[in-house]
């Protein structure tokens, strides 16, 4: 195991024997113990009913897609420079191009290839790759205006997690790559938020061509009985990534379309967050129904 993986028991050990004296004939080490107790608890705040929970209220919402529109650098691209795959990552890739990006095979067969990379590895890329410029200030902005601000992400939980904690949205969701021991497995299991209605709804990603995605999370936001109902969902990503999540919003900030021409009606083009900083009142009072480029 990586140095610097194994879970600390020094000032858990003592409230873990008052609290759960049955744990000492499980015959397994107390380290081990600890982190699937700490793992279990990570992904108990993936999931949607706890999003729900910290609504309180607010009946509009913006969920942000992590990659490209917040980092400025895919994360896997990231972590497996920092981790020695970039070569690895680029093969596995070119034998992918045909698959969708938000294929379940694409999904799994990146996660599988960071098995064994520590949790600690992941955590510090996420903590180190750029955030795109005015990122934090606008998320801040939008939620003065009663928005609930969400980090989206068809890639990993524990990466998007911490991007939620940089610009201080109020959640994250994500696909929950498995760890043991602190300790990546490889495997991934699909976020039910994301599976959208009639969908089978298995625990692994099921093998079809195209998978449950952020996207999914749009109708479960709009369908929380509590009162009152969220009447307005926003989303911001890249052009070229998680289309089917721009769609699915009644206003989308788009990026990467430079190239490419204006987005259609009813998005907001944009390259830097700053850029949209003087725009969050007036879109607040008056939601866009054409296209303006920034």
């Amino acid at each position: 195991m990586a140095r610097g993986c194994r879970t600390s028991t020094s000032a858990a050990k003592p409230m873990l024997q008052v609290f759960f004296p049955e744990l000492a004939h499980l015959g397994q080490p107390l380290g081990g113990v600890i982190a699937r107790i700490q793992e279990a608890q990570r992904q108990a705040a993936d999931d949607i009913e706890q999003v729900l929970a910290r609504r309180r209220g607010r009946r509009r919402v913006l969920l942000l897609d992590r990659d490209v529109s917040v980092l400025r650098q895919p994360f896997a691209q990231a972590l497996a420079a920092a981790t020695g795959k970039t070569d690895a990552l680029a093969t596995l890739l070119a034998t992918l191009l045909t698959a969708a990006p938000d294929s379940p095979a694409r999904r799994e067969r990146i996660a599988a290839l960071f098995r064994f990379v520590c949790r600690r590895q992941f955590e510090a890329v996420a903590q180190a790759v750029p955030i795109r410029a005015g990122a934090i200030e606008w998320v801040n902005r939008l939620r003065r205006a009663g928005f609930m601000v969400g980090v989206v992400s068809d890639g990993w939980f524990v990466a998007a997690d911490i991007v939620r904690r940089r610009v201080f949205a109020d959640l994250a969701l994500a696909h929950l790559l498995q760890f043991d021991s602190e300790v990546c497995t490889g495997e991934l299991r699909v976020n039910p938020a994301f599976v959208p209605p009639g969908h089978a709804s298995g625990r692994r990603v099921a093998a079809a061509s195209h998978g449950p995605g952020p996207q999914g999370a749009v109708p479960r936001l709009r369908d929380d009985p509590a009162e009152p109902l969220v009447d307005t969902v926003w989303a911001a990503g890249h052009i070229d990534s998680n289309t089917a999540l721009l769609k699915s919003a009644d206003l989308s900030f788009v990026t990467g379309v430079a190239d490419t021409g204006l987005p259609p009606r009813g998005t907001v083009a944009f390259e830097r967050f700053d850029e949209l900083l003087d725009r969050v009142p007036e879109i607040a009072a008056e939601p866009v129904s054409e296209c303006v480029r920034t």
